[in-house]
């Protein structure tokens, strides 16, 4: 993995589709992706997990669970 640059601040985004303050929100950084929750803690994923992910996530047609 990439050695993250610390000294960069991430442009957090988040969904239009949210409507609450408990969403999350990504931001690219580098060749990967963070996630963070409203917490603050966040993931880092490589650019190719990320796609491997998303790819998944549209698949399976996940959706909101709560």
């Amino acid at each position: 993995m990439e050695a993250v640059d610390r000294g960069r601040r991430p442009e957090w985004r988040k969904s239009r589709r949210c409507d609450t303050a408990a969403c999350l929100e990504v931001a690219s950084v580098g060749g990967g992706v963070w996630v963070r929750d409203a917490a603050g803690a966040v993931l880092i994923f490589s650019g190719e997990a990320w796609r491997v992910f998303l790819t998944e996530a549209r698949r399976r047609k996940l959706t909101k669970v709560c």
